[in-house]
Parts: C-alpha cells; structure tokens; sequence
C-alpha cells in the first residue's frame, strides 16, 4: 500500500514525512512540475537537520526504486509556478 507524501502539491515546500522502516522503497513523482525541481531529503540521525539524498532530484515525472537504511524522508518543491503533482512510497 502506497503513502502518499504530496497529493496534487500546488506550493513549492517541504511534503509530509515518512518514517521508512528500511530496505527497498518504491517512489512515485508525478503530474505538471511547473519548472520546478522535487527534491528527496532524509532526516539527519540526530534528527537536527533534513539533507538532500543522493541523486533524487527530478524536474519531471519519474518511478524509482532505491535501497535505503531506516530513517525519515520527505520530499521538497522548489521553484515552482504552475505545479501540480503527486509523490508516493511504498516499501517495495
């Protein structure tokens, strides 16, 4: 069962986050960018700061698949006009 983090996100900022219990996760973006850029960060272990991860950032609509220790995520839209997408997960 899929979690969704933005549902028809208008807004550039930050999605809901999600605590991943570790292992593959399944990542679904998708809808109208509006030139903007989503961006995947996870939380830091000390849970002070939230981070880019490693190659996850999109411009466009996109299915992934990734390896991830436990830890928290969330999603971020940034310069943005016009957006209106959707990002799911689901432990895969």
């Amino acid at each position: 069962m899929s979690t969704y983090l933005f549902t028809n996100a208008t807004a550039n900022g930050d999605s809901a986050s999600y605590s991943h219990i570790g292992g593959q996760l399944a990542i679904w973006a998708y809808g109208s960018f509006g030139g903007g850029t989503l961006t995947m960060t996870v939380n830091t272990p000390d849970g002070t700061a939230w981070i880019p991860a490693d190659s996850s950032s999109t411009t466009a609509p996109a299915f992934k698949v990734a390896w991830m220790p436990p830890c928290q995520i969330r999603f971020n839209l940034a310069a943005s006009s016009g957006a209106n997408i959707s990002v799911a997960v689901s432990p895969a």
